[in-house]
């Protein structure tokens, strides 16, 4: 923290090495793993397939202790210029409350902060996740009068704030894409997007988070969003 208005902190990232690399997978695998919401390690090594399992196992070697962990996993069918997370550079579980502007994610002053596993395994989309590693800074008061002014959200004001950093001649954050198969480990503090599908395909994701304050859902679920920036895309 420079002072009470500047936030500077550092948005990092560890890639692990995985057996997955290099590895090819065909869409009947992908379409036959469950999908969790806030599962508990537990519940998603009894109920997932062979993708999770292998997650678990390379998870268990980095992190040790499982035991207080929620997962979230999902798969998709994507076409060119599809999106299966919201578009936009974000940070992941930042704490929310009522009392922070209507329930607005707050890094400025956290009252948690947490840790994440991340992979996604691809099969001909492309759509890998973008990571930016070096100190970001962000000024709290501008922030926060764009969502009183306009009603613009967090992440919608930090992501415009981000890519014009991203163009100046000073820039020194450097852009990082995870390759399918990789594991990426980050914390709340690191900034990550999306990328849109390049061509038609299936693509896994899971993240496994520690640190939370979300109780554990166990949930098995069926579907999964896309979105989409352009409002006349055709099918």
């Amino acid at each position: 923290m420079r002072n009470a208005d500047n936030l500077l902190h550092y948005s990092g990232l560890t890639l692990h090495v995985s057996s997955w690399l290099n590895q090819e997978f065909t869409p009947e695998q992908i379409k036959r793993e469950p999908m969790f919401f806030r599962a508990s390690a537990d519940f998603a090594n009894r109920h997932g397939s062979l993708l999770t399992g292998s997650f678990l196992l390379s998870a268990e070697a980095i992190w040790g202790d499982l035991s207080n962990v929620i997962i979230d996993s999902r798969h998709h069918m994507l076409m060119p210029g599809m999106y299966p997370c919201i578009p936009g550079w974000h940070t992941d579980d930042a704490p929310r409350s009522p009392a922070y502007c209507d329930g607005q994610p707050n890094i400025f002053t956290p009252h948690y902060e947490t840790e994440h596993l991340l992979c996604v395994v691809d099969c001909g989309t492309e759509s890998l996740t973008e990571f930016l590693v070096g100190d970001v800074e962000l000024r709290r008061s501008y922030v926060e009068a764009k969502y009183r002014s306009d009603g613009a959200n967090f992440y919608k004001t930090c992501d415009g704030l981000l890519e014009r950093a991203l163009t100046l001649p000073d820039n020194r954050l450097e852009r990082v894409q995870v390759k399918s198969g990789q594991i990426a480990e980050f914390n709340v503090h690191s900034w990550h997007r999306g990328m849109p599908a390049k061509t038609r395909g299936f693509r896994w994701f899971i993240r496994m988070t520690r640190y939370s304050k979300h109780k554990v859902e166990n949930e098995i679920r069926s579907n999964a969003q896309v979105y989409l920036t352009d409002a006349t895309y055709g099918w």
